[in-house]
């Protein structure tokens, strides 16, 4: 087995009107272990009851919404008993996080993935979401030893891997920016010159 895949049999996704740009990052996501070994532990704080979430949270009820549902897909893939399972309430989460995904046109998986990752990363990292699991993790002890957020290497690493992920696409995004930037500077220099 592959260090940091998961040991059991993944069914797969079906296509939902040109999803596979989403279906590609969900199935790497799954195919983590660390990934799927934290949702595991999390994944009963993740969503409190309606009456517990205030207008003191910044959180997005979308973005956690995103999370539950990404849980049930981890869920529902790892005790499939057909061929595939219909990501199509993911696709709903990602669409009220970004709207820029409604409708089933064909997208940019990085996008989709960037998109998880950065609900994720900020729904994790919010010190009023119900949900805030990195916290939690690093520090135990400030939760009065709930066994539930004792610490734990492989979250802690999940955790600092979804980080470097997204800071590693928001940087590439980033040069990305520049690099049009500066191609349309040339681009318009080049046609005033002709001139």
């Amino acid at each position: 087995m592959i260090e940091g895949s998961v040991d059991w049999i993944l069914c797969g996704l079906c296509n939902v009107g040109n999803t596979c740009y989403l279906n590609s990052g969900l199935q790497m996501l799954v195919g983590t272990e660390h990934f799927v070994s934290a949702l595991k532990v999390v994944y009963p704080r993740l969503v409190p009851p309606a009456q517990a979430y205030t207008a003191a949270h910044t959180s997005s009820p979308s973005k956690q919404m995103l999370l539950q549902r990404l849980s049930n897909l981890v869920y529902s893939m790892g005790h499939c008993d057909g061929n595939y399972v219909n990501p199509r309430d993911v696709l709903q989460a990602v669409v009220q996080v970004n709207p820029m995904f409604q409708g089933y046109q064909q997208q940019d998986a990085q996008e989709a993935f960037r998109c998880i990752l950065g609900a994720m990363n900020e729904e994790c990292t919010d010190p009023m979401s119900p949900s805030c699991i990195i916290g939690r993790l690093r520090d135990p002890l400030a939760y009065n030893g709930n066994p539930l957020c004792s610490s734990s290497s492989r979250q802690v690493q999940l955790l600092e891997f979804v980080e470097k992920v997204y800071e590693a696409n928001r940087r590439a995004e980033e040069r990305e920016q520049q690099r049009r930037k500066a191609s349309s500077k040339a681009l318009v220099s080049g046609f005033l010159s002709s001139l």
